[in-house]
């Protein structure tokens, strides 16, 4: 089902529409926009998947996340649970730029519009950091290629010094 639009209501709520006509209540509390990570399953090296804390499902008040994954193929909402995939998730050392409403809206707006996931131009960081901070950037993405860039004009430096 498609996430259609979403209401911040009095009292810590938000509502969920959906296009099935159906809707979902999330309780807001203080941990509601900030970021959260857990290391990517099946990488050799240290990438994080990072994600949005939305709040608690108000009947289940099992925690629900927005985050952008290949499997899925754009952003979506699910459970904790879901995210986590049996990793310890943390909570990202940062600080962002928006207030935790802001941050809400723009990885809700990610759910509507359904933009394809790219792994190196749209993919859960640069989700995350668009909504925290306005900028479409990748931490793991940008040390990849930085090192890949590093390889390549060492490999061209010592061809040229030969």
């Amino acid at each position: 089902m498609k996430l259609i639009s979403y209401t911040f209501l009095d009292k810590g709520l938000l509502r969920l529409d959906f296009s099935n006509n159906k809707s979902r209540w999330i309780v807001l509390n203080e941990n509601s926009g900030k970021t959260l990570t857990r290391s990517k399953i099946g990488t050799l090296s240290n990438v994080q998947h990072t994600g949005i804390k939305l709040g608690l499902d108000y009947y289940t008040h099992e925690p629900i996340v927005i985050h952008n994954h290949y499997h899925y193929g754009a952003a979506y909402i699910s459970s904790l649970s879901e995210y986590s995939q049996r990793q310890q998730v943390f909570w990202k050392n940062e600080t962002c730029t928006n207030d935790w409403a802001t941050v809400i809206s723009i990885g809700l707006n990610h759910v509507i519009d359904e933009k394809p996931y790219k792994a190196l131009t749209y993919n859960c960081q640069t989700l995350t950091n668009k909504a925290c901070h306005n900028t479409a950037k990748s931490e793991d993405v940008n040390k990849w290629v930085g090192g890949a860039v590093g390889v390549f004009l060492t490999l061209v430096f010592i061809r040229l010094a030969s």
